[in-house]
């Protein structure tokens, strides 16, 4: 009865002291963990996750960003420049590898890794996250550039991405259609002929070799903003004098292939000739010619030679205006060659109109008419033929008028030079073109002198269409530039007092009272043990029965708890936690979201394991505790007979 009683005593004590113990035991397994300033490290080492994070984690993501259409990359590309640049995952990874190994990267992290632990063990009350990671980005930058650079890529990058930008301006500038007329249609042709032909100019200037030099001077400005070093950036690429003179020589070879009388004649010479003589003259006798038929002596008697080198100062000319080495354009054609041979031609067209007059007259038939005739020749047509002349005979005799009147009244008048202003050009330009002709030749003048600037407000204005890039954008320049700092309660220590900064307080709060409170814990247990052994026991030997039975039964219930029921629990917590998680991930590369959710799923199980078998190793030593200080108490006399003895012996020799 008496057993019974003491029994019903020590329950609610043995209850008490359970929780005590329990306690005891979650705060020896978060300071061995969680708390634990070293702890964070050894788990992100066991859990391999630097090497996760960049072969996995890379390959995935540019395994699922080679899918991507263009404008999910936000910068107005035409092919997906993953797969434009022709290189394969592993190239562009073992590229980011060499630059930034995982154990690079491991001892990247290891400081703030190492300051967070710091600050949820309370040895800091402010967290800094920084990571110096400019160099790599850098190293990772050049070793990109050496990849494409020895890959070839910027030749698929040229196929892939410049062609087809000319290929479009070639649509603004250049006739569409067989029957389109204008200096854009004779320098390249019209329709696909057209386009091969702007092609060949652009990449004469615009080759493989320029375009590393570019991207060599561009990179190292661009990831200097992108790493927070600098909050501004301008990329400016022009193309040099080598350019434009490869430009001018590839443009003249183009001229060579086409119709250069055409060029040369129809926007140059014809515009001179009609001005000079309008539709026609008319010239002693009644003769008349036509300005067609002007244009068409001088065609014939123009040498190849002539026209070439009309053509070539017209190109010369325009190439400078266009490269902006001259602000205005201004080439002089030359056409005395031109109006000096065709002189003998017109003197002949000349002379057959006047034998056609002349081969209608009749014969005179009286001798006052003859006179007449004898005394009209140089003067007009007469009215007859008279006795003894022929038709050939009157057109010789006024051969030498009809020469002075060509060269006087036709050839004359037409300019020696003819000058081609820049408003020629524009007009030719804009009639057979348009305004977007017209503004793409601005914008060319413009590449050459100025240059094409690329900054930091381009860079921004390419991102706005995708919200969540921009973000990610100054999100990682600002904790790359300045790190991630919060002081334990200060919201004034980041930007704004987020969710980061909410969860690392209330985290640092829990903290903060576990250590506060912890010894009451660490005194309750044993004082509530011996309240108990007190409780149930009459004797020593009872004592220490009751206070070890209550510890071992104590100890095997949190065993049970900690081992079977937490391996049977957080299996299926952390499967149903994986399927929820997983079933929300999407977007972009969800893929690679889907790897990342995992491995942090695992990793939390990972760290939550060994919170419990903390407190499972020491309820295991706990539980030996307890056994032994029950075989104590069941062979308490034994072990009095043995003892007594011996400490009569040591009280007498030190008495």
């Amino acid at each position: 009865m008496r057993l019974f009683v003491r029994l019903i005593a020590v329950v609610p004590w043995g209850v008490a002291f359970f929780v005590a113990l329990l306690a005891v035991l979650v705060i020896l397994g978060l300071n061995g963990t969680f708390l634990n300033q070293t702890f964070y490290q050894d788990q992100l080492k066991d859990a391999d996750i630097y090497r996760f994070a960049l072969v996995d984690v890379l390959e995935s993501a540019l395994d699922e960003a080679r899918q991507l259409p263009p404008e999910e990359f936000g910068i107005g590309f035409r092919d997906n420049p993953l797969v434009a640049s022709g290189l394969s995952t592993s190239q562009l990874a073992g590229a980011v590898r060499n630059a930034l190994s995982p154990d690079d990267l491991e001892e990247l992290l290891a400081p703030s890794v190492l300051g967070f632990g710091e600050y949820m063990a309370g040895e800091k009350d402010e967290i800094d996250l920084t990571i110096d990671a400019s160099g790599h980005i850098s190293g990772i930058a050049d070793e990109a550039l050496a990849l494409l650079r020895d890959s070839g890529a910027y030749d698929r990058i040229l196929e892939k991405e410049v062609e087809p930008r000319i290929r479009e301006a070639a649509g603004d500038i250049l006739p569409v259609t067989e029957d389109a007329s204008g200096w854009p249609e004779y320098l390249f042709g019209s329709g696909e002929e057209a386009e091969d032909g702007l092609v060949r100019v652009v990449k004469s200037a615009v080759t493989s070799e320029w375009l590393a030099a570019q991207a060599e001077r561009a990179l190292p400005v661009l990831t200097a903003y992108l790493v927070g070093n600098t909050d501004t950036f301008e990329i400016r690429i022009r193309l040099d004098d080598l350019q434009a003179a490869a430009v001018t020589e590839e443009t003249k070879d183009i001229v060579r292939e086409t119709n250069l009388y055409d060029l040369v004649f129809d926007d140059v010479v014809e515009p001179a000739v009609e001005d000079a003589l309008g539709v026609a003259v008319v010239l002693p006798y009644g003769v008349k010619i036509t300005k067609y038929e002007v244009l068409s002596a001088l065609r014939q008697v123009a040498s190849p030679v002539w026209v070439q080198e009309q053509t070539g100062k017209i190109v010369d000319d325009v190439s400078a205006y266009v490269t902006g080495k001259s602000d205005e354009f201004s080439t002089q054609i030359s056409l005395t060659e031109p109006k000096e041979e065709g002189a003998p031609l017109l003197k002949e067209l000349a002379g057959s109109k006047l034998a056609e007059l002349l081969a209608r007259l009749p014969a005179c038939s009286t001798t006052p008419d003859a006179a007449a005739t004898r005394n009209s020749l140089t003067q007009t047509v007469p009215v007859c033929i008279p006795p003894g002349f022929s038709v050939d005979d009157y057109v010789e005799a006024a051969g030498p008028i009809i020469d002075n009147s060509v060269r006087t009244f036709v050839l004359a008048p037409v300019p020696g030079t003819v000058t081609l202003t820049e408003g020629d050009v524009r007009s030719h330009l804009g009639e057979s073109a348009g305004q977007k002709a017209l503004k793409f030749l601005d914008d060319l003048r413009e590449l050459h002198r100025e240059g094409w600037i690329y900054n930091q407000d381009d860079l921004r204005s390419d991102l706005s269409a995708n919200r969540d890039a921009l973000q990610i954008l100054d999100e990682a320049r600002s904790y790359l530039s300045d790190g991630y700092v919060h002081t334990y309660q200060d919201p004034s220590g980041v930007e704004s007092y987020d969710r980061i900064a909410f969860a690392l307080d209330v985290a640092r709060h829990w903290s903060n009272t576990l250590r506060r409170y912890k010894w009451w814990a660490y005194l309750a247990a044993p004082v509530l043990l011996v309240v108990i052994g007190l409780i149930g026991g009459t004797s020593w030997r009872s004592r220490v029965g009751w206070a070890s039975a209550v510890l071992l039964l104590a100890a095997l219930t949190i065993i049970i708890l900690s081992w079977p029921v937490y391996e049977v629990l957080s299996k299926h917590v952390f499967e149903q936690v994986r399927t929820e998680a997983l079933a929300q991930t999407g977007g972009t590369l969800e893929s690679t979201s889907n790897l990342i959710v995992a491995k942090s799923i695992e990793f939390a199980q990972m760290t939550t394991d060994a919170f419990i078998s903390g407190i499972r190793g020491c309820s295991l030593a706990l539980a030996v505790i307890a056994c032994i200080g029950l075989l104590v108490a069941v062979q308490w006399r034994r072990i009095s007979e043995w003892t007594e003895p011996r400490f009569h012996e040591v009280g007498r020799r030190w008495s």
